[in-house]
């Protein structure tokens, strides 16, 4: 499928390794991710690509191991990836298929995983892909209730257990922590939507943006939320980005645009919400 198509009928959904639908939030609906188990491997044991031995020499290998290993044989035989790509398409339609998703409810397709939102019964989670000779696995991994996407990340939570289960896809996970002070504020918000209603949450929004935009909080808060992950500084018409705060008088010169336009957005979002 061309690059740029959208997805409209369930084999160019199978196809695509990249999809995000047109949703823009989602409050209090389950979202569901599914991947398929080691699925470079377990595909090319479908299409008899490696032997029995191989696979099993292979599967009991560390995840960064086995993905090195796949990309040495790629290497030398690039009808290894054909395959690879071929055979995870095919897994994918029979997926959607044999379970009867609609398409609709596909919020997100990363390669070999899918995020899908609503009630969604999987019947089976193995699989048959046309040509292959064995089932190839699709795990269920998490279930998440919030999603907001802002600006290039997304941003999925789950709130039911004793701890904020989350997910945040945009930003590296060894610059995850640098965000928490945001985060734990995505994380209230969406508490304050799902227990207590969208009104309450709207008027925690307000109070937050009234401390955000009077310097109130903590300056963590107004590190960008973004992959880069800096402050941004404005001097003299020049403009400085900076992992750690700059403190003393040059704290004047912060910009603090960024994530208040993410603010914005939620309050948007936030309107829209049933």
């Amino acid at each position: 499928m061309a690059k740029d198509k959208v997805p409209i009928t369930v084999e160019e959904f199978a196809a695509t390794k990249n999809y995000l639908a047109p949703s823009l939030f989602s409050f209090g609906f389950p979202i569901s991710e599914y991947d398929i188990s080691k699925a470079n491997i377990n595909i090319l044991r479908s299409y008899q690509k490696i032997t029995e031995e191989e696979y099993h020499k292979l599967l009991i290998l560390p995840k960064m191991d086995r993905e090195i290993e796949i990309g040495k044989r790629i290497i030398f035989d690039w009808t290894i990836q054909e395959i690879i790509d071929k055979g995870i398409a095919a897994a994918k339609y029979q997926f959607l298929t044999v379970n009867k998703i609609k398409l609709q409810n596909i919020l997100r397709i990363a390669n070999d995983a899918f995020y899908l939102i609503g009630n969604n019964p999987i019947l089976t989670s193995n699989v048959l892909p046309e040509g292959g000779t064995t089932p190839i696995s699709f795990l269920y991994k998490k279930k998440f209730n919030i999603y907001m996407k802002l600006n290039s990340v997304l941003f999925f939570a789950n709130d039911e257990g004793f701890e904020w289960d989350i997910d945040v896809i945009g930003i590296g996970n060894d610059k995850i922590e640098m965000h928490r002070d945001f985060i734990s504020f995505l994380c209230s918000l969406s508490d304050q939507y799902i227990f207590s209603g969208k009104e309450m949450a709207i008027k925690y929004l307000n109070d937050f943006h009234q401390k955000y935009t009077t310097n109130q909080l903590e300056i963590g808060f107004y590190r960008e939320f973004n992959a880069t992950g800096c402050f941004r500084y404005n001097q003299k018409n020049n403009t400085y980005l900076s992992l750690l705060p700059i403190t003393g008088n040059n704290e004047q010169y912060l910009d603090r645009s960024y994530n208040l336009s993410l603010i914005r957005t939620i309050y948007a979002y936030l309107l829209a919400a049933n």
